[in-house]
């Protein structure tokens, strides 16, 4: 059975871990009330959760914003520190509320913004909680179309990503609920910046050597809100309706329905007069207040106070390329914008995606790609923010080790299970389809990639092996070797003889994605589970990324496509992370092996003469194979297979 998988980054921030110990052990978890003047009006707001109760709930950017350094003066006195940073937070989540307040009522345009939602009601299943929560919502707002996102859902409690209007959020209240404003560090993954720091640098390395049509650029996922695009009421993408209209393959129209989000996001960027307005309840609609003060942090309301170990960084990251206006031709010239919209808007977000290419100086690309992070990220609309991260080869499996762990013994191929009349998709660095796993004598089929006689994007069953070879980066061919090795570790066959490294599934046939470039691997498009069909109902993806272990939109995407395809599985390498100065290093299985609804396979050591000295064999995982268990707490990798000193397929090049 699968699982649906609802919202991405935020629920993969380590979803909501330990939610048993902060309703079981603090049903008092933050204030019953938050007292907060609004203009003339006491205003109340509903209990939200403490900042130490939120670092047991989420691992995002949140925990690294709102923590003090080393250096601060309040470093000496723990209960000191923890009071202050309480202090801050407690503060920075009443900003947050009085920015949805005025983004409702200080426009013509009301605008919606995300909560987190909890209900722990006593004695109550998951659903019912659910049930109670909508009906709630429903008695409060007028519109019946309530698009909830689950978050979280076990004995304790259930959790919920919403979209709602700040008169709405702010009358859940009772013992049972809690209702957390999600700031704009909430919606980044824990170690994002991180992440974009190493994309930075890697993308201007390898600068020298990519052509301007193979140039890698730097690309933000963004997840909407639940609901955004199918909301008629003028919060969201497109005025006046569904957000993502169908477009004949025209981009204008297509990037027409992204309009107000990207409008929205480009206004905060090029922002420049930051002094002359904070949040009061005389303020313009937050949705266009300076980016300065969309964040806390960087706002008027918090300078002055005790620095964080963010704060600094972020006001001067504004100063030094917005308010400057030195990233203002990058964000311009060199942002482009696409989606796609969700067919359940109850299940799924829509999703956007921008893409950023800055090929100047380290610290310049830096600072405006941390800029526009932090802008999407401020966005009312966009739930949740991630960062696509470059993709390393794995290896995955081979041989009789898979079907007994006896030499020569392979039951299934004996009855005839060898994958005959399948056929499996792969992503990977390409496939040498000349190599003789994968020739085809027949003259008419043994031409080059892309040739009237050779296998190209659309799949021709009629070829011996390879019956499909998608070329993701206008670059064909096997340049680093991973592709056929792991093609023909799955599939690979003679043709004019019994081979001693025929594939696992060696009757089976292979739609390849080349995603390769060069000799570097891999740069994966959007469509790439798309490989092979209608006719592939397996795809292998043996390559990842570092994730410390944190569920991903990557793992989401894939996730969701199972979902949406229930006779589909992907099957992904765990990772190459397991080992740290010869210490085993948990938590490094990558993405998108952190899926729900795939499987994700780790290396274990050979046999036989391919025994490495001091190996053990094919009971023990080799030391290189990533661990688990994920940063949610989920057991990776689900299988384990022979991944270590095999014998293999070899590209020509």
């Amino acid at each position: 059975m699968k699982i649906i998988l609802l919202l991405s980054s935020i629920v993969s921030l380590a979803i909501l871990i330990s939610l048993a110990y902060i309703y079981g052990h603090d049903r008092n978890h933050g204030q019953a009330t938050n007292n907060a003047d609004f203009g003339e009006k006491k205003m109340e707001y509903p209990r939200h959760l403490t900042f130490q109760q939120l670092q047991l709930l989420v691992a995002t950017e949140t925990i690294s914003d709102f923590g003090y350094t080393s250096t601060s003066s309040l470093s000496n006195d723990d209960d000191l520190l923890d009071a202050q940073v309480e202090s801050t937070w407690n503060d920075a989540v009443l900003y947050e509320w009085t920015k949805a307040l005025n983004g409702e009522t200080s426009s013509s345009q009301k605008q919606k913004y995300p909560y987190i939602l909890c209900h722990s009601g006593e004695n109550m299943s998951g659903y019912e909680r659910r049930l109670a929560l909508t009906s709630t919502i429903k008695s409060i707002q007028q519109d019946s179309k309530i698009y909830l996102g689950t978050l979280y859902n076990k004995d304790d409690s259930f959790c919920v990503f919403g979209h709602l209007y700040a008169s709405v959020a702010i009358n859940i209240v009772g013992d049972e609920y809690v209702v957390q404003p999600v700031l704009p560090s909430l919606k980044m993954i824990e170690g994002l910046i991180d992440v974009m720091k190493e994309e930075i640098s890697d993308v201007l390395s390898d600068s020298g050597t990519n052509t301007a049509d193979n140039y890698r650029k730097i690309t933000i996922d963004m997840d909407l809100c639940p609901g955004v695009d199918v909301d008629k009421n003028g919060s969201g993408m497109g005025k006046g309706g569904s957000s993502f209209q169908e477009a004949e393959a025209e981009e204008d129209l297509e990037l027409e329905g992204m309009g107000d989000i990207m409008e929205a996001i480009t206004n905060m960027l090029l922002s420049v007069d930051a002094e002359s307005s904070t949040v009061t309840s005389s303020s313009t609609s937050s949705s266009f207040l300076p980016l300065s003060q969309q964040v806390y942090l960087t706002s008027e309301a918090y300078i002055g106070q005790t620095t964080s170990s963010r704060a600094e960084m972020w006001s001067n990251l504004l100063e030094e390329n917005q308010s400057s206006g030195r990233c203002d031709g990058t964000y311009k010239r060199g942002l482009k914008w696409n989606g796609s919209q969700t067919a359940r808007p109850d299940l799924f977000p829509s999703h956007m995606q921008v893409e950023y290419s800055n090929s100047g100086e380290m610290e310049t690309a830096l600072g405006c790609a941390l800029v526009l992070l932090l802008a999407i990220s401020a966005n009312p609309d966009v739930c949740s923010v991630d960062v696509q991260r470059s993709v390393k080869t794995h290896n995955l499996i081979a041989n009789y080790l898979t079907e007994s762990e006896i030499e020569d013994v392979t039951p299934f191929q004996e009855e005839g299970i060898d994958g005959t009349g399948e056929v499996v998709a792969i992503s990977d660095s390409g496939v040498d389809i000349d190599n003789c796993y994968f020739y085809d004598p027949n003259t008419n089929k043994n031409g080059p990639v892309g040739s009237p006689t050779g296998p190209g994007p659309l799949v021709d069953l009629s070829f011996r092996k390879v019956v499909q070879y998608d070329v993701a980066n206008g670059d064909s061919g096997d340049y680093n070797g991973h592709g056929t090795h792991v093609a023909g570790t799955i599939a690979g066959k003679r043709y004019d003889r019994e081979g001693a490294a025929d594939g696992i599934a060696s009757g089976a046939k292979l739609a390849v994605l080349d995603a390769g470039r060069g000799a570097d691997c891999c740069y994966i498009p959007s469509n790439v589970l798309d490989t092979g069909a209608p006719h592939a109902k397996i795809h292998s993806a043996s390559w990842g990324s570092s994730t410390r272990g944190q569920y991903t939109s990557p793992d989401r995407d894939f996730d969701q496509f199972m979902y949406e395809n229930d006779d589909f599985l992907v099957i992904t390498s765990a990772g190459n992370k397991g080992s740290d100065g010869g210490l085993d290093v948990p938590k490094t299985v990558g993405s998108p092996a952190n899926s729900k609804n795939g499987i994700a396979v780790g290396a274990t050591v050979s046999w036989g003469s391919s025994l490495p000295n001091r190996g053990y064999g094919p009971s023990f995982v080799t030391y290189f194979s990533s661990r688990g268990p994920t940063a949610d707490g989920r057991m990776k990798p689900d299988l384990m297979a022979p991944g270590n000193m095999m014998l293999y397929r070899q590209n020509q090049k």
